[in-house]
């Protein structure tokens, strides 16, 4: 298993209607996902995920390897960008690493 960091963002809705949370996988290129609470967002990611993976599975591309919080912190910092907001959540994700293995088929 590979674990997978998770970064999610808490919004409050204009006119008091709550909370929306948005989730990326900075190690997967245009993984996000959404949700009006933790467990939403955190099921959709993983979601998102496992679908992004059966995608460049399909297309015969590599599963990105993960990397720790400090190696994307350190990524981000060279950009001159921050990863993390003042009210950023940090959560990982463990993937079975058989993705990495599944070639297409000729």
């Amino acid at each position: 298993m590979e674990t997978y960091i998770i970064i999610i963002e808490p919004y409050n809705l204009p006119q008091g209607n709550g909370m929306l949370y948005g989730a990326f996988v900075p190690d997967v290129l245009g993984c996000t996902a959404t949700g009006k609470s933790l467990s939403e967002v955190l099921e959709r990611i993983r979601r998102a995920l496992v679908a992004a993976f059966h995608t460049l599975q399909t297309a015969g591309r590599q599963i990105p390897q993960a990397h720790s919080l400090e190696e994307h912190k350190e990524l981000f910092r060279c950009s001159g960008n921050a990863l993390l907001g003042t009210n950023s959540i940090v959560a990982m994700i463990d993937v079975q690493v058989s993705y990495r293995r599944i070639a297409r088929a000729a």
